[in-house]
């Protein structure tokens, strides 16, 4: 499942089978929430943080591997190695 949680609370996700097994991460992310607001006077805002690197690897293992081309690439390896390079804008 790939979950992304943006600035204005909006939640996407992909891969997700039942309305249950969507709730489940949604979940641990308001727990985490809670956990960082019941914090919030203890968490220096001065430090910056360090990006997460994605590799194509990371990619890749979430793609099904099939090589159906629905995505317009022709092998889920170049689709996942474009992603991962931002060639694509959304």
């Amino acid at each position: 499942m790939i979950s992304t949680v943006y600035s204005d609370r909006f939640v996407t996700m992909t891969m997700v089978n039942n309305k249950e097994e969507a709730l489940e991460p949604l979940k641990k992310i308001e727990n985490k929430a809670k956990i960082v607001w019941e914090k919030k006077n203890e968490i220096d805002i001065s430090k910056t943080l360090q990006k997460r690197f994605v590799s194509v690897m990371d990619v890749y293992n979430y793609l099904p591997k099939t090589n159906e081309k629905v995505c317009g690439e022709q092998t889920c390896m170049v689709f996942a190695l474009k992603l991962s390079a931002s060639y694509f804008s959304f």
